[in-house]
């Protein structure tokens, strides 16, 4: 809750990491709902700061194979990078099977798959 309260979003930057290896452990079933929907709007804001860094974070850390939340990726997956989700922006669709089932860490990959989209039109 404290987190949410933080008034200037400059201040979330150091968060970026943390919220996006933490996606894992919120499509997991039986989550409360409220905590995904603070943490999604929490998303939001800090994608007003620092938005390609969270969407790869956050893409790699949901597409990740192994099960190990909160833990950098194993060296053997491949981490997507911005080159990758520009080329070819259904990547983003990709992530693990529960997010689909979680609507609103769904819709951060919707408003990513949204952003890239529109990059490889240009």
């Amino acid at each position: 809750q404290r987190l949410c309260s933080v008034k200037t979003p400059s201040n979330l930057l150091p968060y970026l990491d943390v919220i996006a290896a933490a996606l894992p452990l919120l499509i997991k079933p039986g989550v409360p709902r409220q905590l995904l929907l603070r943490s999604a709007s929490f998303w939001n804001r800090l994608s007003g700061v620092a938005p390609r860094r969270l969407w790869i974070a956050s893409l790699n850390a949901l597409c990740e194979k192994s099960e190990g939340a909160l833990t950098p990726p194993s060296s053997e997956s491949k981490l997507y990078t911005e080159t990758d989700l520009v080329e070819d922006p259904l990547i983003a669709l990709r992530c693990r099977r529960e997010v689909f089932r979680c609507p609103p860490i769904f819709d951060l990959i919707i408003h990513i798959l949204t952003a890239y989209l529109a990059a490889s039109r240009a």
